[in-house]
């Protein structure tokens, strides 16, 4: 049993910081799935999917000041990173024109 796990560990070669972002993500979107009770394979699911997977990513950012180690981490993944702040930036642009629209009505 061992030997079939390690062998499927093997196939595993992300570092520590995608890894950690995808357990969060999917974690985030389970939760959310028990918590508002609908199905998983749903358009709301990809979405919390997506906002979880800006989670860790922000939160080792705001930490990354006390590491340079961290910091080389986060940059070396763009990808991620990159994700994480189009999904903050449209957060808070989606707070701004919402606020904007509510103004005019």
């Amino acid at each position: 049993m061992w030997g079939a796990l390690h062998n499927l560990l093997s196939y595993i070669d992300g570092g520590w910081f995608n890894i950690l972002t995808f357990v969060i993500a999917l974690a985030l979107a389970c939760y959310k799935c028990i918590r508002c009770k609908h199905g998983f394979f749903t358009a709301a699911t990809g979405l919390n999917l997506l906002h979880g997977i800006a989670v860790f990513p922000l939160m080792v950012l705001a930490v990354s000041v006390f590491s340079k180690e961290i910091l080389s981490s986060i940059i070396d993944d763009r990808l991620i990173l990159s994700v994480a702040g189009a999904v903050a930036l449209f957060s808070i642009l989606e707070d701004e024109f919402n606020r904007d629209a509510e103004a005019v009505l």
